[in-house]
């Protein structure tokens, strides 16, 4: 599936980013990201790897800690965002996709270019 199949809605742009390189920019002191598909506007994105140990493990492998963690997302707030309405006002939303599987999705914000999402 291509990006454009994934995004049928009109959209205001996007942040594909492998979450490695999100951490990896965030301890180089960089948290915006440009949006693609959009003629302006940046996401402030952070990460943090927090791994997980794995309880149960046999032959001694509980000293290992492999590379298994959760990823949470919180989305705080929009600002300024573009009308792409012809009447009214836009109604917002932000998608995580994992390949092109949406895994999560804020509500939607009816009329509101300037919405707060706090989830």
């Amino acid at each position: 599936m291509d990006d454009n199949s994934i995004l049928s809605d009109s959209h205001l742009g996007m942040v594909k980013i492998r979450l490695e390189d999100i951490i990896e920019s965030n301890k180089k002191g960089n948290d915006w990201f440009p949006l693609s598909n959009a003629r302006s506007g940046k996401v402030r994105l952070t990460a943090e790897w927090k791994p997980v140990v794995m309880p149960g493990a046999i032959n001694g492998a509980a000293l290992y800690t492999p590379p298994i963690g959760v990823v949470r997302f919180l989305f705080k707030r929009s600002v300024g965002l573009r009308n792409v309405e012809i009447k009214g006002k836009s109604d917002p939303y932000v998608r995580v996709l994992y390949h092109g599987v949406v895994v999560a999705r804020t509500v939607v914000h009816d009329n509101n270019l300037n919405p707060e999402y706090d989830e």
